[in-house]
């Protein structure tokens, strides 16, 4: 995916002087000859800037519909440019050469091969001045391995804009970084808006999927199937969604139906199930996990792990397919 059309710099480290630990690249070395000589290609300056915004960890860059094909300057104070910022620890960066708007700067910068980061902020860098395309959306945006950072997929259609990286330069007056200062037009984030794909901005736990909140068809919260909440987690037996259904039982809800899967013990040799439909709604506080035969319905008994499989929106049990909209696990009281 690759845009060479976006480097308008010229290759070759940019050294900063006075700062040896601090590299300031050019193109990234997969990027094509001459891209710095296509036609109109120049660098890009403080004047031809449409905005310039002040960089904020964990911020989104204000709303850029109105600057598609113009360029935009991200200013970074020098102590966000190390391996410990917390948007580059996390991996909030989404594409390869062109990148979603919400992903971060920093790791931008990193990504690119126009910086690279050590464990500590340069000492004698002020700042980093970072010149930004804005580009219409895309349908997709492939995540890829450059400069010791890996970028993330995003799938879906992304309905705001995409940047691409054309040239960072360093800041050589503190006042740049100040937006009180007199004269300045620096713009600063004043919010963390949530990012408009629903990503949250940090993910503790790894293999903790984004939640959503929903209602099934008895009007109990539970959570948007997804397939992290089903998946194993690690190499850990005791981590397994097979094991986890040796104390608890799954519902799952379509559009109109709850199913339960439930252990229903073994055969001798490995753990079977049993695929119910729920027929009543459960009864409060008296509730039985799994349901009694009076309020489910058996559709497929004696089940082998192998005869289930999951995808991203849908479970096939003995290939018969039903689209899950929700999931919930409850142990077991029976």
């Amino acid at each position: 995916m690759s845009s060479p059309e976006l480097y308008a710099g010229k290759p070759g480290p940019l050294p900063v002087e006075g700062d040896a630990e601090t590299k300031i690249q050019g193109p990234p070395a997969d990027a094509s000859p001459g891209a710095a000589d296509a036609p109109g290609a120049r660098p890009a300056d403080d004047a031809s800037a449409a905005v310039s915004v002040l960089y904020v960890p964990g911020t989104a860059l204000p709303k850029l519909g109105r600057y598609v094909n113009q360029v935009v300057e991200v200013r970074i104070a020098g102590k966000y440019l190390s391996t410990k910022n917390k948007e580059v620890h996390t991996r909030q960066i989404w594409g390869t050469d062109v990148y979603t708007d919400d992903s971060d700067v920093v790791a931008v910068c990193q990504h690119t091969g126009k910086i690279m980061l050590r464990p500590s902020p340069p000492v004698k860098l002020i700042g980093l001045s970072v010149f930004l395309k804005v580009l219409p959306p895309r349908s997709h945006y492939e995540g890829s391995h450059r400069y010791k950072l890996l970028s993330r997929n995003w799938l879906p259609q992304y309905h705001k804009c995409s940047i691409g990286m054309l040239r960072v330069a360093p800041i050589t007056q503190a006042e740049k970084l100040d937006p009180r200062a007199p004269g300045s037009n620096l713009k600063v984030p004043k919010s963390v808006p949530p990012p408009a794909n629903g990503r949250r901005p940090y993910t503790k736990r790894k293999f903790a999927p984004d939640t959503t909140i929903m209602f099934n068809c008895w009007n109990e919260p539970c959570l948007k199937y997804c397939i992290p909440l089903i998946a194993d987690r690690g190499t850990n037996s005791q981590n397994w969604t097979s094991t986890r259904l040796r104390r608890d039982v799954l519902y799952l809800n379509t559009d109109a139906q709850q199913y339960e899967l439930a252990r229903a013990g073994d055969n001798g040799r490995y753990d079977v199930y049993r695929w119910s439909r729920c027929t009543r709604p459960p009864n409060g506080s008296t509730r039985k996990v799994p349901a009694p035969e009076s309020q489910a319905s058996v559709v497929a008994d004696d089940l082998d792990w192998e005869e289930i499989e999951w995808g991203p929106q849908t479970v096939r049990i003995r290939d018969v397919v039903y689209n899950v909209q929700t999931i919930q696990f409850l142990p077991m009281t029976a």
